[in-house]
């Protein structure tokens, strides 16, 4: 993957451990996790997990690289592990506030309050200027996927 990275990432000498919630943008379900962190860089992270990970959001428990969130770009088989790499998402402290506030109602099995508003508030800060052309494009995909899923009100949880 690194032909289409925009900034090069730094192998980690001590591995990393992470926790997140993953909301996949095929079926807007969302997902505790957890993956080991590879390399590190600017713009994004490598991480390791013993499953495939699906496209989405992801919010990360505590801060990777100094960002608490990101979009699973890809995810692909490597040995008996798999590899995924996340875009980190530069967000404000206001769209923070938003989604960790989403997130809790999430971890309570509320619905969210506005589930639209939480993946446009994403996007945009992909798109943004604070965006490349590769959050661009992962953007436009996940706009794509939303329109073919048609009840994009809920969001399920995994278990």
């Amino acid at each position: 993957m690194q032909g289409t990275r925009s900034s090069h990432r730094h192998k980690l000498s001590t591995h990393r451990i992470i926790q997140f919630t993953v909301i996949t943008f095929k079926d807007m379900e969302w997902k505790d996790d957890r993956a080991v962190v590879v390399d590190l860089g600017r713009q994004g992270v490598g991480v390791e997990t013993p499953a495939k990970l699906d496209p989405g959001f992801i919010w990360f428990k505590d801060k990777v690289g100094g960002f608490r969130a990101g979009v699973l770009m890809w995810s692909r088989p490597v040995g008996t592990n798999h590899r995924a790499g996340i875009r980190l998402v530069q967000l404000t402290q206001d769209e923070e506030q938003f989604i960790e506030g989403q997130i809790s109602l999430i971890r309570a099995n509320k619905p969210l309050d506005n589930p639209v508003a939480v993946m446009t508030t994403i996007m945009e800060a992909l798109t943004d200027s604070r965006g490349s052309a590769a959050a661009k494009s992962a953007a436009q995909a996940a706009a794509a996927e939303e329109e073919e899923e048609p009840d994009v009100r809920s969001v399920k949880r995994s278990v």
